[in-house]
C-alpha cells in the first residue's frame, strides 16, 4: 500500500514477503529478497520510480528480483549501501553529495547501482551523505561529503563538497564490522596494529586529542590495543573497547551520554567502570554495550524510552536491559529508538515509533522491547528503521 507520509525508510533481507492479516504482518518463506518500506523521496527503496512518482511504502516491497544480498553495514539517511555474495557494492537513494561513488552527483537513484570494485569489507553510511569502508586487502576508502575534513584527505571542502568517487587513505587498516566509524563531521578507524585514529572537526573534544583542533588527516589517538570503535550523534562523542575489555569514552557528554555519571564533556579518552566489556553501538545521543557474559547495558539519551528500560529516564551510568540472551542491537542514527536481536532469533524494538519504524503495525511509541514477528538472523540501522535478514 502506497503513503504519502515521511517515513525515512526501513530495508531488510527476507525470504518471500507474503501480505497477511490485512497487511499488517510479515510472513517469510522461500528465498532470500531484499527488501524496503517507508520514505522514498530520493528513490532509496529502489520500485525503479521516476522523481515525480517515488512514494512511500508502508509495507516492505522487493527491490528487484535478485536473491544474492549481503548485510553488511550501518547505514543512515536517505542513502543505502548493500555487498553482494560475489564482493560486489551496490548503493541506492541520495547522492547529491557524491555519495554513491559514481563520479556524478545527482538527486538519486531509484534502482541498485554498481559502486566500483569488488572485494569492499565493511561499510559507514553517515547521516551527514559521507561514505567510508574497508576492502579485504585492509586498504580504507571515503567519499561523498568533507566539509569538516572527515574525508580524512588533508583537504576540506566547504558547504558540504567532497569526493564523487571513492579516494584511499593510506595504511593498512583492520577490517569487520566496528573497526572504522563515520557520523557527521568526524570519523574514526583502527589500523592493522590496534592503532586507533581520528579526523573531521575537533569541537568538544570528539577527536580524543586533549584539545578541541580539527584534523583534515588522521591523527593517533594514544594506545595500541584498540579492538572497536563507535561514533555518536554528528560525531560529537566517541566510545572504543581495548583488548583487555576495558571501554573508553571522550566527546560531548550533555546527556549522560559518556556513561561517567555525569553530563560533562571530556577530551580525550575516559574509562566507564568495568573490564569485561566486549562491543558497543551509539545512537545519536545514546549508547548500547554488551559485556562478555552476555548481558546488554544502555546509558544516554532516553526521551522517548528507546534504552528498553520501561521509563524515559536519562542514565549517565550503565543500566542493565533485562536478559541475557542479547546477541546484536541496532539503534537508530535518530537516537530515538532501536533494535535488538536475541540469540532465539527472535528481533525487538523500543522507543519512538510515530513513524512506524518499530514494525508493530502502530505509531505508538514503546519504552521497553517488543517483538517484532519472524525469525531473524542480522539487523542493522538506518535514521528512523532498519535492515533486517531472515533465513530459512
Amino acid at each position: 500500500m502506497a503513503i504519502t507520509d515521511k517515513k525515512k525508510g526501513v530495508w531488510g533481507l527476507d525470504q518471500t514477503y507474503n501480505k497477511i492479516n490485512q497487511g499488517s504482518i510479515w510472513d517469510y518463506s522461500g528465498l532470500v529478497k531484499f527488501m524496503a518500506a517507508g520514505q522514498n523521496n530520493k528513490g532509496q527503496l529502489g520500485q525503479n520510480e521516476s522523481p515525480s512518482t517515488r512514494t512511500g511504502y508502508s509495507s516492505p516491497v522487493q527491490v528487484g528480483s535478485d536473491t544474492d544480498w549481503v548485510l553488511n553495514h550501518y547505514g543512515a539517511g536517505e542513502t543505502f549501501l548493500a555487498k553482494k555474495t560475489d564482493g560486489t557494492l551496490w548503493g541506492i537513494g541520495n547522492d547529491e553529495k557524491g555519495q554513491l561513488g559514481l563520479n556524478s552527483i545527482r538527486d538519486g537513484y531509484s534502482s541498485p547501482v554498481q559502486i566500483p570494485g569488488t572485494t569492499w569489507d565493511f561499510m559507514f553510511v553517515s547521516p551527514s551523505n559521507g561514505i567510508q569502508g574497508t576492502k579485504t586487502d585492509g586498504t580504507f576508502w571515503s567519499w561523498g561529503t568533507t566539509s569538516w575534513g572527515q574525508g580524512g584527505q588533508n583537504v576540506s571542502h566547504p558547504g558540504n563538497g567532497g569526493y564523487s568517487s571513492p579516494v584511499q587513505l593510506p595504511g593498512s587498516w583492520a577490517t569487520g564490522e566496528n573497526k572504522h566509524t563515520k557520523f557527521g563531521s568526524a570519523a574514526t578507524a583502527i589500523k592493522a596494529d590496534g592503532t586507533l585514529w581520528a579526523w573531521g572537526y575537533g569541537a568538544d573534544g570528539r577527536l580524543g586529542q586533549g584539545n578541541n583542533t580539527p584534523r583534515s588527516s588522521p591523527v593517533q589517538i594514544p594506545g595500541t590495543t584498540w579492538s572497536s570503535v563507535v561514533l555518536g550523534n554528528s560525531g560529537e562523542f566517541a566510545g572504543a573497547i581495548k583488548t583487555d575489555g576495558t571501554l573508553w569514552m571522550w566527546g560531548k557528554g550533555s546527556w549522560g551520554n559518556l556513561g561517567l555519571n555525569d553530563i560533562s564533556d571530556r577530551n580525550s579518552p575516559t574509562q566507564v567502570p568495568g573490564t569485561t566489556w566486549d562491543r558497543a553501538a551509539i545512537g545519536s545521543l545514546n549508547v548500547f554495550a554488551f559485556k562478555t557474559d552476555g548481558t546488554l547495558w544502555a546509558w544516554g539519551y532516553n526521551s522517548y524510552g528507546a534504552l528498553g528500560l520501561n521509563n524515559r529516564t536519562e542514565y549517565s551510568s550503565p543500566v542493565q536491559i533485562p536478559g541475557t540472551n542479547w546477541s546484536k542491537v541496532a539503534p537508530y542514527s535518530s537516537g530515538a529508538a532501536v533494535t535488538m536481536l536475541k540469540s532465539d532469533n527472535t528481533l525487538w524494538a523500543s522507543g519512538r515509533n510515530d513513524q512506524g519504524a518499530l514494525a508493530q503495525n502502530d505509531r505508538t511509541d514503546r519504552s521497553s522491547p517488543t517483538q517484532i514477528p519472524g525469525s531473524w538472523t542480522e539487523v542493522a540501522p538506518t535514521m528512523n528503521g532498519f535492515w533486517a535478514k531472515i533465513d530459512a
